[in-house]
């Protein structure tokens, strides 16, 4: 949608597996999550990718260039922070597709990929791949997507 006047710019079509995307769409494409799958599709509706993992977050950020989702278990989520449940703190998962394995970043609850190698969360900045944190001066929410390149 365009921030200025609303209108649709555009719309994943073609897609087979019906289900949430994140809350901040990436310039790649969109990722979703049904159960324990990630989808990414980018905006032609093509399927780029699809990835397992043990317990379904509650939703997943494609980075801006389409190479890493943030998978997002908010505190209390059921699969959060080992899958024990109710009252978990938050973690997120980041998966590098074509690299095996994930970077768990436990009670780091990301809202979204300020570029591809950073995650903003309400409290924080983290460096991705690394993990390092960078404790922000005052908490906040996360309302919107930087424009690229700043």
């Amino acid at each position: 949608m365009s921030p200025t006047t609303g209108d649709r710019q555009a719309t994943v079509v073609g897609s087979k597996v019906r289900c949430l995307g994140g809350f901040w769409q990436s310039p790649a494409g969109v990722a979703c999550s049904v159960d324990n799958t990630t989808f990414v599709n980018d905006w032609s509706g093509k399927l780029i990718t699809q990835v397992s993992v043990a317990f379904g977050p509650a939703q997943a950020q494609l980075s801006p260039a389409g190479r890493s989702a943030a998978l997002e278990f908010p505190s209390g989520y059921p699969y959060a922070y080992g899958g024990g449940g109710g009252g978990q703190p938050a973690e997120t998962d980041v998966i590098n597709f074509g690299q095996p394995g994930l970077v768990a970043l436990e009670r780091q609850e990301s809202c979204l990929w300020i570029d591809d190698g950073s995650l903003l969360a309400p409290d924080a900045v983290i460096a991705y791949p690394s993990g390092a944190v960078t404790t922000l001066p005052a908490a906040g929410t996360c309302v919107g997507r930087f424009p690229g390149n700043l």
